[in-house]
């Protein structure tokens, strides 16, 4: 087989994905180093780190079904309805410390539930 000479350019251009993500955290660990965990149109993902103050929340998600780099979220408080509803604005991150791959945007909604919200 004779090699081809490959020219031209990549062109890298930014996409917008739009996806509505939903899961849960427990008032404890739900187990050894995992806060909740997460389901989107991408799979099942574990959330840990998970840190919420008053003007901000972090966690990191990894999907399940393989061994991805877990994408980092920091968002800030921006809101909070009479239902009890925080709002969070953001972004999230892929990488490991400094060497970023991907990054984008996100917004987030926390609802507190009852206890007895999943008893029969």
């Amino acid at each position: 087989m004779v090699p081809r000479e490959v020219t031209g350019s990549i062109v890298l251009q930014p996409r917008k994905i739009e996806a509505l993500f939903h899961g849960f955290i427990g008032k404890e660990r739900v187990e050894k180093n995992v806060d909740g965990y997460m389901n989107d149109l991408f799979g099942q993902s574990a959330i840990t780190e998970f840190l919420l103050s008053e003007t901000r929340l972090t966690f990191r998600k990894v999907y399940l079904d393989n061994a991805s780099t877990p994408i980092l979220y920091r968002l800030d408080y921006y809101n909070e309805n009479k239902n009890g509803c925080a709002f969070f604005s953001g972004g999230w991150s892929v990488g490991i410390d400094e060497f970023v791959i991907a990054q984008g945007k996100a917004k987030c909604i926390l609802t507190k539930i009852p206890d007895n919200f999943f008893e029969g």
